[in-house]
């Protein structure tokens, strides 16, 4: 199921140098197990990691990311949310 309207993954700063938070959709909030991925253009996953959330944005930061437009997708085995971002 892909998050919609109010319920969705939130990117900012976009664009940005490969620091970013997200606005966790209510439905994810104080969740363990959740994984997190950044894709690339080419369909490449360049970050996989599982998040224990404990508020509501967390930071995350990739500095060996090239610069490019991301796919970001959140979720657990029940739900996903994604959205995008550019790294300058």
């Amino acid at each position: 199921m892909q998050g919609q309207g109010d319920e969705q993954l939130v990117i900012y700063a976009n664009p940005n140098q490969g620091t970013f938070r997200i606005k966790v959709p209510d439905a994810f909030l104080h969740r363990s197990g959740l994984q997190l991925k950044v894709i690339d253009s080419a369909g490449r996953i360049v970050h996989d990691q599982t998040l224990n959330l404990q508020g509501e944005s967390p930071r995350m930061d990739l500095f060996d990311v090239s610069p490019g437009y991301y796919l970001v997708t959140l979720g657990n085995s029940e739900r996903t949310y994604s959205g995008h971002m550019v790294v300058e």
